[in-house]
């Protein structure tokens, strides 16, 4: 076993040795994968006295370091740092200091990680961070001021607040938190200044309600809010007019908010295992495709204007509610491909008008109306 254990350190060492040899000429240092258990102070020295470029990348993600070197901080150029799936304890200010500047971070997937060096915070042309499977991580870097950030992931931490300051990272284009089961609720003012965010995630938090301040966000295409306990979306979400898909399953809503109906590109709505009792008013736009609510406590879809204010619709998920009667509107609904109604007491006394919905289907992707013809 020692023999053995000896031959891999020695193949990592002159692995590393190679690495950093490619890394004087192209300014990337590409030690990933690598079994790493120590990253030793003369390799990164070797790396960057003397070279042809400075060093701008250094990728050492894929490995099993519990620290890194403190002779990391000879590298004031490196842009790029990679340190996902390591074993890492805890990370240096004073290396933290020294990396002035860096756009991209990832530590992600590193378990035993319980603190971030507060330096972070002063990373100003930070563009990318990850900071995903943290188990042990409480808190983000206090004040960040990262006017730059396109990209930030906070996702399975600890964490029970983000900073006020987020607000203040006005080119998020892309914000997944999500799985922070600590994390109940949101700066008010936290969506305020991110006009240009494209993509939202917040799933699978504790989050018992959305801050009026998601109104300002009108670059906003798709908004993940499943797996949270809120309880009722508010009014601003009609202000979000770039919105075309909404996922908001397993909440704790009754309604969905009336200002829905204004959104003229929403095509795709998710809010199945809620406590719905009623289907969207006013009617959802023209524009919608999908429409999920199951398992939710529906009673009555009749009376409801589908055909003029639907007519793209070919996903409807209404299983597990309380419907006793289907409308015959459902087997004209001209686009409809996917009728999804089982677990409702309708589907056993309509035998007649589930076969005529189910002639317009596509079998194999209907549930409780299927189409046997086809």
């Amino acid at each position: 076993m020692g023999s053995s254990t000896s031959k891999e350190a020695k193949a990592s060492e002159r692995a590393v040795k190679a690495a950093v040899k490619a890394g004087k000429e192209t300014g990337k240092l590409h030690c990933q994968g690598l079994g790493l258990e120590v990253l030793s102070e003369k390799s990164l020295i070797k790396a960057v006295r003397p070279c042809k470029v400075p060093v701008t990348e250094l990728w050492l993600q894929d490995n099993a370091l519990t620290a890194l070197p403190d002779s990391l901080a000879l590298m004031a150029d490196l842009q790029l740092l990679y340190l996902a799936n390591n074993a890492l304890v805890e990370l240096s200010d004073d290396v933290a200091e020294a990396l002035i500047a860096m756009q991209e971070l990832n530590v992600s997937g590193n378990p035993e990680l319980a603190a971030l060096p507060a330096a972070w915070s002063g990373y100003t042309d930070l563009r990318q961070l990850y900071l995903n499977d943290l188990p042990l991580l409480a808190a983000l870097p206090p004040a960040p001021a990262w006017p730059r950030l396109v990209v930030l992931h906070v996702c399975g931490t600890a964490v029970t607040a983000l900073p006020a300051e987020l607000r203040d990272c006005v080119a998020l284009a892309h914000i997944a938190i999500n799985g922070n089961k600590q994390l109940a609720a949101l700066p008010d003012d936290l969506f305020a200044s991110w006009a240009a965010c494209e993509k939202l995630f917040l799933m699978d938090n504790a989050l018992a309600a959305v801050p009026d301040s998601i109104g300002a966000m009108t670059s906003l295409q798709k908004l993940y809010l499943s797996d949270n306990a809120i309880a009722e979306l508010p009014d601003a979400v009609g202000n979000l007019v770039a919105l075309e898909e909404l996922y908001i399953n397993n909440n704790a809503l009754s309604a969905l908010p009336a200002s829905l109906a204004e959104l003229p590109m929403l095509n795709k709505v998710y809010a199945n295992g809620n406590e719905l009792t009623l289907l969207p008013q006013p009617p959802l736009g023209s524009a919608l495709e999908i429409l999920s609510l199951n398992d939710n406590r529906i009673a009555s879809v009749d009376g409801y204007p589908w055909a003029e204010s639907h007519p793209e619709l070919k996903f409807l998920h209404l299983a597990r509610n309380a419907l006793t009667h289907l409308p015959p509107v459902f087997a004209a609904l001209a686009q409809l491909r996917v009728c999804e109604v089982d677990g409702n007491p309708a589907v056993e006394t309509q035998p007649d008008l589930i076969a005529r919905i189910a002639a317009g289907l596509v079998r194999g992707w209907s549930f409780g109306v299927e189409n046997k013809t086809s």
